[in-house]
C-alpha cells in the first residue's frame, strides 16, 4: 500500500489530535513533527484546551516510532522532504508555513482559517497553481455527518429558494484567551461562513456587522454579522464569548436554514447525559471523540479524505481551494464593516 509522508508544524493541542488520527491510518506515516516549543513534544503538557476539551484531553498520544523532531520546519523539509505538510500553527503564521510549504513542493493541510487575510489567501492559492501542489483547509464542519446530510436534504433546493439563515456560535469567556488571539471572523466566524456558502449555494453581495468586547481585549468578544446573499434573502451570524464557566460544553452552537418551503434546524446538543454526584458532563461526540482510544468523527473523516485526495494528487472535491478563499474575502469584509463601521460591498 502507497503511504504518503507526512509533517505536522505546530504540535500544540490540535497538532496532537491531528497526529491522534494519523497514527490509525494505515496508509499514512508521520515522519517528522515541528514546533517552536520544545515542551510541545512532552505527552504531559498542558493547555487551556485541555480545560475546555476536556472531553477528548485525558489521554494524550506520545509520539512513537522514528519520527524526527524540529524546532525549524525549514530544516524539517529540506531533510525530510515530505509528501504533505500539515500546518497547525497560530492563525497569523498560517502565510508563512504556508509559502514554505509550497516552495519545497508539498501539499498542504492548514487547520481553519486558511489565513487571516484575504490577500494572504489569495497568494496562497497562486503560489500553489504555479508550484502545482495542492492545499486542502481544514473547516471541520463540512465533514459533520449533522451538516453533511443537512447538505444533502438541501440538494433539490437552488439558492433563489433560499429565504433566511441563522447561525450562532457561542463560547466560554476563557477560550477567548487562546482563540481570541485572532479576530473572532477567522476564528470562529469562520465555520458560519463556510456553512453560509455552501448551504445556500450563494455568494455574499454585503456585509454589514458590528460588535462589542466587554473583556477589554484586542478582538471584540460580541459580533453580530449580517451578510447580504446574491439572491437577496439574508444571513444572520452571532457570536459571543460569554457562556458560563460552568457549562459542560466549552461551546455552543445552532444553524437555522428557511427556504420556501422547508425549516431545517441543527442545535449542538447532548446525546449522551453523565450526571454524577459532583458534576454533570455531556461528551462532545461528532468533532472528535475518542472511542477506545481512536479519534472518531468529523476531524477523521475529513483527515481521511485529505489524504486520499493528496495520494490521488487531486484537488478536495468537497472543499475547493477557491471556495476557502471566499470565506477569507467574507470574514475580511466583516472585520472591515467592524472597524469602518459601514455595509461593505464585495
Amino acid at each position: 500500500m502507497e503511504k504518503l509522508k507526512i509533517c505536522i508544524v505546530g504540535f500544540g493541542w490540535f497538532g496532537k489530535m491531528h497526529y491522534s488520527v494519523y497514527k490509525d491510518m494505515k496508509n499514512v506515516e508521520v515522519i517528522g513533527v515541528c514546533d517552536t516549543n520544545e515542551n510541545s513534544f512532552s505527552s504531559k503538557q498542558k493547555s487551556l484546551q485541555d480545560e475546555f476539551h476536556k472531553d477528548v484531553s485525558q489521554d494524550k498520544d506520545s509520539l512513537s516510532g522514528n519520527i524526527k523532531i524540529y524546532t525549524d520546519v525549514e530544516k524539517m523539509l529540506k531533510e525530510l522532504k515530505p509528501d504533505l505538510l500539515d500546518i497547525v500553527v497560530p492563525e497569523d503564521v498560517h502565510i508563512d508555513v504556508a509559502l514554505k510549504g509550497i516552495e519545497y513542493g508539498c501539499d498542504l493541510i492548514i487547520e481553519k482559517p486558511m489565513t487571516v487575510n484575504y490577500k494572504d489567501a489569495q497568494k496562497i492559492e497562486m503560489e500553489a497553481n504555479k508550484k502545482g501542489v495542492h492545499v486542502y483547509v481544514g473547516q471541520v464542519l463540512r465533514f459533520d455527518d449533522r451538516y453533511r446530510a443537512l447538505e444533502e436534504m438541501l440538494q433539490n433546493t437552488t439558492k433563489d429558494e433560499i429565504r433566511h439563515i441563522t447561525m450562532e456560535r457561542n463560547f466560554q469567556s476563557k477560550s477567548h484567551l487562546v482563540y481570541g488571539r485572532v479576530h473572532p471572523a477567522y476564528s470562529c466566524l469562520a465555520h458560519d461562513i463556510d456553512l453560509t456558502l455552501w448551504l445556500s449555494k450563494n455568494k455574499v453581495k454585503s456585509v454589514s456587522a458590528f460588535a462589542n468586547s466587554f473583556l477589554n481585549r484586542t478582538y471584540p468578544d460580541n459580533i453580530v454579522a449580517v451578510l447580504e446573499l446574491e439572491n437577496g434573502s439574508l444571513a444572520t451570524l452571532q457570536n459571543s464569548w460569554h457562556i458560563a464557566q460552568k457549562c459542560p460544553y466549552g461551546f455552543e452552537f445552532s444553524s437555522k436554514i428557511i427556504t420556501n418551503k422547508d425549516v431545517f434546524v441543527i442545535k449542538n446538543e447532548p446525546v449522551i447525559h453523565n450526571w454524577s454526584n459532583d458534576t454533570v458532563d455531556y461528551p462532545e461526540l461528532f468533532f472528535w471523540p475518542k472511542i477506545n482510544g481512536k479519534v472518531k468523527g468529523a476531524l477523521k473523516n475529513e483527515l481521511e479524505h485529505y489524504v486520499q485526495c493528496a495520494l490521488e494528487k487531486i484537488e478536495s472535491p468537497i472543499l475547493p481551494l477557491s471556495e476557502v478563499v471566499e470565506i477569507i474575502k467574507v470574514a475580511n469584509a466583516i472585520e472591515d464593516s467592524i472597524n469602518k463601521k459601514e455595509k461593505i460591498i464585495l
